[in-house]
């Protein structure tokens, strides 16, 4: 009897570790049958059962999914996975509010899995649109817990892009390809960003990327084709990126990263005047310079005619006396023996000179009134 008690074990554990592999490679209707096979064997078995529910939910069979996993529960109701997978499985059939219970119950029972939290995140906001800062709240909490938790940093990325938060936006984006390269999600969640902010080449590498990791992904192929579309009209890309990043400035109009994208935007439709314009908005609610704006005045020092460069660069200079790096940045342009070597042009020298001497004494003539009447009224 002991015998036969034994090898039953030895054929339990067996099929457990078939069903582990069949799952990692994928082959879920073979973890279907196998999961079977090992119930019937033993009808109590804890991991047959759980394996089972959560293949057919892989499978998208949502029904028989929830009858298996609410056989489970009756005999492990302090499971927090088993409740974590059931809110999928609610989430799935769109009963948002007993899905969201769920994840709760998971959370209670185990608040330091960051994954429920996640779980709870995506369930809040497909739920409503209205939850979107109570779901940015609680994913926070899930990469607070386990900061490398790269799909907690991905869809967090996302989120703030709906909540028009542009830098926090790129940042968790790109922290969650730093964490997991080699996963597609992160590379997705970076290149629509990218797509929004009007960055279509830097899009198109990661879509690429993805398609070099999984070949078959036709979402991708297709997001793909997209963007090689609007790579041969960019007018029409820019012009439709404009207008959104338009409505974000508008919306929030301290939002420094989004009157930089429309910076960029403009100066690649040739609208020079804007593009400054925006970018001036974007340096004043900005106290030092990043690399993204020294690389954008990079550009502008390449493009730009130098005569309306200096120009520009000196008035920049006396809006922003406080961003040292900045002043930085043009001091050594201004320096700069190429730069200099442009301007010896005697006309543009001279036209230079004398806009650059009316700027200058007209800012001092607005002191000395400003102090005159200050002085007057004291």
């Amino acid at each position: 009897m002991m015998k036969e008690t034994s090898s039953i074990d030895i054929e339990i554990k067996k099929i457990r570790k078939r069903i582990e592999f069949l799952s990692n490679v994928g082959k879920i209707e073979s973890v279907v049958e196998e999961a079977k096979n090992l119930l019937s064997m033993d009808p109590q078995d804890k991991y047959g059962l759980y394996m089972l529910a959560e293949a057919y939910e892989n499978l998208d069979k949502m029904d028989m999914a929830e009858t298996v996993i609410l056989e489970y529960l009756k005999k492990y109701q302090e499971d927090d996975c088993a409740h974590a997978l059931y809110g999928r499985i609610l989430q799935s059939k769109r009963q948002f509010k007993e899905a969201i219970e769920e994840f709760h119950r998971a959370i209670d029972i185990d608040p330091n899995d960051p994954d429920h939290y996640f779980k709870l995140g995506l369930c809040l906001i497909g739920q409503n649109e209205d939850n979107l800062f109570k779901s940015i709240e609680i994913l926070e909490k899930s990469i607070e817990i386990d900061p490398q938790f790269a799909l907690g940093h991905s869809f967090l990325g996302i989120l703030y892009f709906f909540a028009k938060r542009l830098d926090d936006a790129q940042r968790e984006a790109r922290k969650a390809i730093e964490l997991d390269p080699q996963h597609c999600m992160p590379h997705e969640q970076y290149a629509i960003i990218q797509y929004e902010f009007g960055n279509i080449h830097e899009a198109q590498r990661h879509v690429k990327e993805i398609l070099r990791i999984n070949p078959n992904d036709k979402g991708n192929q297709r997001r793909l084709e997209n963007i090689e579309y609007f790579k041969e009209n960019m007018q029409e890309y820019l012009e439709d990126r404009i207008d959104m990043l338009k409505d974000i400035a508008k919306e929030c109009p301290k939002e420094k990263k989004v009157h930089l994208l429309l910076a960029k935007a403009y100066f690649e439709i040739g609208e020079e005047e804007k593009s400054f314009k925006e970018f001036n908005k974007h340096l004043k609610l900005k106290e030092e310079c990043t690399n993204e704006d020294l690389e954008f005045m990079d550009l502008l020092v390449e493009k730009v005619e130098s005569s309306e460069l200096f120009l520009y660069f000196t008035k920049l200079k006396g809006y922003n006396p406080k961003n040292k790096t900045l002043q930085e940045y043009i001091e050594k342009i201004f320096e700069d023996s190429d730069f200099k070597e442009k301007l010896k042009t005697p006309l543009i020298s001279k036209v230079i000179y004398v806009f650059y001497t009316i700027f200058k004494w007209c800012i001092v003539a607005k002191l000395a009134i400003f102090l005159y009447i200050w002085i007057t009224k004291v």
